[in-house]
C-alpha cells in the first residue's frame, strides 16, 4: 500500500473580544487509520470488493457514512461508485466500517483503485485530494477463475445441486409416508367405527312377538306380532 500524505484541514472562528482576538478550532476533517484497512489483492469479477476499517472525525460523519467507490486504471472512465457501508462496531465519531462494492463478471479485468469518500456532519472531506475529497486507499486486481478455482467452484454447485436434490426426495419421501400413514389410520379408524356400530347392533335385544286374543261376536282370532292390532270391526279380549 503506498505512503499516504495527510494535510489537516481545521475550521477556525475567530472571536474579536474586548480582551484579543480568541481562535477556536470548530471542526477537523475525518480521518482513516490506514494501519486498520483490511483489503484483498484481488478479487474474482462478478464478486464483492470488501473492505474494513477504522475511521474517526470530531464531530461524527454523516448520515450517508462512507462512499466506497473503485476505478479501472486501464479505462479511468469506468468508474463505481456506491455507499453500502456499514458500521460494525463503535460510532460515527469513532468506529470500524465495513463496505463492500459489487461487481460484474462482465466488468474488464487488471488494475483498479479503491477510493474511499468520508464527509462528516459540518461537510468536511478526506483531504487527500481536496478538491474532489477522494482518498485512495489501495489498488486490486480484477480476475477470473484460475482452472483450479473453476474447478472447485463447479463441484461446489455440483454438489449442493446432489445435496438439494436428495433433500427433496427425502422430504417427498416423507410426506408420501406420512400420507401413506395417514390414510391407513383414516381406513383402519372407519373398520374400528363399523365394526363398533355392528357389534352395537348386535347386542341390542330384539323385541319378541306379542300375541292379542280379538273377538267380534261370538268369533274370536288370535293375532301375533311386535305391535299387534285386532282387524276392523274386532276388538282386544278383555
Amino acid at each position: 500500500m503506498k505512503s499516504h500524505l495527510k494535510v489537516a484541514l481545521t475550521v477556525v472562528v475567530v472571536f474579536n473580544g474586548i480582551f484579543g482576538n480568541y481562535a477556536f478550532a470548530i471542526d477537523s476533517p475525518p480521518k482513516i487509520d490506514y494501519a486498520s484497512i483490511k483489503t484483498a489483492a484481488s478479487v474474482i469479477a462478478g464478486e464483492n470488493v470488501e473492505i474494513t476499517f477504522r475511521a474517526t472525525d470530531d464531530v461524527g460523519l454523516n448520515s450517508i457514512g462512507p462512499v466506497a467507490s473503485i476505478r479501472s486504471l486501464q479505462y479511468p472512465s469506468l468508474f463505481f461508485y456506491f455507499s453500502n457501508c456499514y458500521l460494525t462496531s463503535g460510532d460515527r465519531k469513532e468506529g470500524i466500517w465495513n463496505c463492500k462494492i459489487p461487481t460484474e463478471k462482465t466488468n474488464p479485468l487488471g488494475t483498479y483503485r479503491l477510493i474511499l469518500v468520508l464527509t462528516d456532519t459540518v461537510g468536511q472531506h478526506t483531504t487527500e485530494e481536496p478538491l474532489t475529497g477522494w482518498t485512495n486507499v489501495a489498488n486490486f486486481e480484477m480476475r477470473e477463475l484460475t482452472a483450479q478455482e473453476k474447478a472447485a467452484a463447479d463441484k461446489a454447485a455440483a454438489d449442493k445441486a446432489a445435496a438439494e436434490k436428495a433433500a427433496a426426495e427425502k422430504a417427498a419421501a416423507e410426506k408420501a409416508a406420512a400420507e401413506k400413514a395417514a390414510a391407513e389410520k383414516a381406513a383402519a379408524d372407519k373398520a374400528a367405527a363399523d365394526k363398533a356400530a355392528a357389534d352395537k347392533a348386535a347386542a341390542k335385544p330384539v323385541a319378541k312377538d306379542k300375541s292379542i286374543t280379538c273377538i267380534k261376536g261370538k268369533s274370536s282370532l288370535k293375532v301375533i306380532g311386535k305391535n299387534p292390532k285386532c282387524p276392523t270391526g274386532y276388538k282386544v279380549k278383555k
